[in-house]
């Protein structure tokens, strides 16, 4: 993959003229001319990409908490901003499912990958959560790490886990 995931993701959010966090997820995909469904799904399976030809829609699982559907909506998106290119082309009608399950966290596909760390980067793009930790931090020099943790997860609408793993990837934290 020539471009970075986190690049992609900070000129994605540049384009849109988003400016702060929490970013408004479902209206970017929106924007982007991407349809978005919630539906209730089975087992573990968070969401799906279905592209056809120039139409692409978002499924998410309905059952999911609010911060995961989040997190899946963008992972989608980073599969449709990214793989778009890499997609299999078919005689009769080009067409690419992606799932969005247990196993897409998991380092073992290039693809997924990519999509983690562009949803990473535009749910809690690097600038913004270091303007908002040193703030934070300024603001109230006594703020425990578990504290700041729980203020970024709030502002950037995120889980609790999503924000430790930014955290860590950037450098700014490492949990026990």
């Amino acid at each position: 993959m020539a471009t970075h995931p986190d690049r992609v993701a900070e000129q994605t959010l540049i384009q849109y003229g988003i400016v702060q966090p929490p970013v408004p997820v479902e209206e970017l995909v929106a924007r982007m001319g991407i349809q978005l469904v919630y539906q209730p799904f089975d087992g573990e399976l968070s969401g799906i990409l279905y592209q056809e030809d120039d139409h692409a829609i978002i499924a998410i699982n309905l059952q999911n908490a609010r911060v995961r559907q989040r997190f899946t909506i963008a992972h989608e998106c980073g599969h449709y901003v990214l793989h778009q290119r890499d997609r299999d082309l078919f005689i009769d009608k080009p067409i690419q499912v992606q799932f969005r399950n247990e196993l897409s966290s998991l380092a073992v596909n290039r693809e997924e990958i990519a999509a983690n760390r562009f949803a990473a980067a535009l749910l809690m793009p690097r600038d913004w959560i270091m303007a908002e930790a040193n703030r934070r931090l300024e603001q109230q020099p006594h703020l425990t790490d578990e504290g700041l943790l729980a203020e970024l997860t709030h502002l950037f609408e995120v889980s609790p886990r999503a924000m430790e793993y930014r955290l860590a990837n950037l450098g700014i934290w490492a949990p026990l």
